[in-house]
């Protein structure tokens, strides 16, 4: 006698673990892997019957969409890879840093992050690629009514 389960855990496919295993093929130098895991979920946002959103889970193939679709966990995934995956992006509040290791695919020419909150500054960034390996990275913190400063 055969038995096909389709229990909750068995064949899905689940961003939170891609999310898992894409953060530590970056941090581990495992670049193609982080980048290909990223590039998996993004495909399966546009992919989606409401585009945009990330499920819980998937089936075993990734053909439907299972579980919830308002799981905070299951976005997270793509901005986590992106900001620290990617980016690099390695905050200290208390000393107001900063700091970004940032990992270009090939395939990208540019990288913008717009409205980034960190402590009181609302952070926009552009990296672009010039000739070689060297990027260009551009940093401000928009004007603002009480210090109309920029960083």
């Amino acid at each position: 006698m055969l038995v096909r389960l389709k229990g909750y855990y068995e064949g899905s496919v689940w961003p939170v673990y891609t999310w898992i295993v894409g953060l530590s093929a970056f941090k581990y130098g495992v670049f193609d892997l982080g980048y290909k895991l990223l590039k998996s979920l993004v495909e399966l946002a546009y992919k989606a019957s409401d585009p945009g959103k990330i499920n819980e889970y998937y089936e075993y193939d990734c053909s439907r969409e299972r579980g919830q679709f308002k799981q905070g966990f299951s976005s997270a995934a793509v901005i986590h890879l992106l900001t620290e995956g990617i980016l690099g992006l390695k905050p200290d509040a208390k000393t107001e840093t900063l700091m970004l290791e940032v990992r270009v695919p090939e395939s990208w020419d540019k990288i913008s992050l717009r409205n980034l909150r960190f402590t009181n500054y609302n952070i926009n960034l552009e990296i672009k690629k010039l000739t070689g390996n060297i990027l260009k990275i551009e940093a401000e913190k928009p004007f603002d009514q009480a210090s109309k400063n920029k960083i």
